[in-house]
């Protein structure tokens, strides 16, 4: 048998492979921008030659401050398989904070939609490491300005660049991504990932136990992408070549539902606060929005009550998974359906909605341990570039605890809920 690394480049070039065609819809002021998965691919790599050209190499971070849109997409395409590390900036975090996540990180190049420019402009002359932005313009944002240095609108940034790149052959355990959680006492702390570690957790998550992904869904990725890097939506798009529905800053819950029901969504990702509204939107007008092709919903970040599960089970027909995850656990840690295993089958609707509010079963690769403490203290395990790297997260109080363990973390984190 041969050894082949596990490099998500292996797995991202595939969707434009089998699904050339299929689309990777983007919100906009006036509608949708659309792309196909062979012209995403095709820019993923002129992204790529430009950030090389702008003397981005193996290991150097690269941070995005964006939306959840097709632009984005390319930049996770071009940026982890070139071997730089992929950094998601979460805007919704005080301006302190992301300038000394930037810092702390060292990202030399970032890259911006237009309209989130202003909260990098705040930190301008405080972020020594950055030397490039490239600003993505979207649609009312033509006219942008920034004492940044060096910008580039992004068009400008990749036009004329070749369209095949030539990703490298690395090892498998060498650094993928960068993502910070910010539920945490203090600073927020980063956890870096590796490309064993985003492959694994991009081939459970898409199990047919799991999330079931497939090639003939319609995937709307609600959860941002600079979280825990969007539970891995993205990598299973450009794995698989679904089409992918993504909304932008259009979050405005009618404005959802609508992009949802045109574009024939039959799974999305969201947490409990989305789906709540959602419901709300729906029940004010049940003949405005068609769900007739949504078939899943996966709702993480907090337990949904089992009244919103059970009110989308009967009045969509739509199952509701539940996910637990951190962002030191490579993404999706556990998960929860109503029917687990063969034994469920005959289970009655309550039953159903009951077992999927439970915490559920680790994911396919992954350990976890209970225990029950009154105070325990919280530490990260990162193994990089053959070190290891411990980060504090302070004292927590709770009733139950889990430990989980992935193909390259170890974490141990309180939860308060006790199931």
């Amino acid at each position: 048998m041969q050894q082949t690394p596990l490099l998500i480049s292996r797995l991202l070039d595939r969707g434009a492979r089998v699904a050339p065609e299929e689309e990777i819809v983007t919100a906009t002021a006036s509608g949708t921008r659309r792309r196909t998965y062979r012209d995403s691919r095709d820019r993923a790599s002129q992204l790529a030659h430009a950030l090389a050209g702008a003397g981005i190499g193996i290991g150097d971070r690269v941070a995005t401050l964006m939306w959840n849109g097709d632009r984005h997409v390319e930049a996770y395409h071009a940026i982890a398989s070139m071997g730089a590390v992929l950094h998601p900036l979460n805007h919704r975090i005080a301006s302190e904070d992301l300038e000394y996540v930037i810092h702390s990180t060292g990202d030399r190049v970032i890259l911006v939609d237009a309209d989130l420019l202003p909260a990098l402009e705040k930190l301008a002359g405080r972020i020594p490491s950055v030397e490039h932005v490239v600003i993505a313009t979207e649609e009312g944002f033509e006219g942008w300005r920034t004492d940044l240095p060096n910008p580039v609108d992004y068009e400008a940034f990749i036009q004329g660049k070749p369209t095949v790149y030539a990703w490298p052959d690395l090892d498998e355990n060498a650094p993928l991504g960068l993502c910070h959680t910010s539920g945490t006492t203090g600073k927020p702390k980063g956890c870096l990932y590796t490309h064993r570690s985003q492959y694994l957790n991009t081939v459970a998550i898409s199990m047919t136990d799991v999330f079931g992904l497939s090639a003939t869904d319609s995937v709307c990725g609600i959860v941002p992408m600079s979280h825990c890097m969007g539970w891995g939506i993205p990598w299973a798009a450009m794995m698989l070549g679904f089409k992918l529905v993504l909304p932008h800053r259009f979050m405005e819950s009618r404005r959802l539902a609508a992009l949802m029901a045109s574009e024939e969504v039959t799974f999305a990702v969201g947490v409990p606060t989305i789906w709540e509204e959602l419901r709300a939107v729906i029940e004010d007008d049940r003949s405005a929005f068609d769900f007739s092709k949504a078939k899943r919903f996966a709702c993480g970040g907090a337990a949904p009550p089992i009244a919103l599960i059970r009110w989308y089970l009967d009045e969509l027909g739509v199952e509701m998974i539940q996910g637990y995850g951190l962002t030191e656990s490579s993404a999706l840690a556990a998960f929860a359906r109503g029917v687990m295993k063969r034994s469920h089958r005959s289970l009655n609707a309550d039953e159903h909605c009951a077992n999927a509010a439970k915490s559920g079963a680790a994911v396919p690769g992954v350990d976890a341990e209970m225990w029950t403490r009154i105070s325990i203290r919280c530490r990260t395990m990162e193994r990089a570039r053959e070190r290891c790297c411990f980060v504090d997260h302070g004292s927590l109080t709770a009733t139950t605890g889990i430990r989980v363990r992935t193909a390259s973390t170890t974490a141990g984190c309180g939860r308060v809920t006790s199931r």
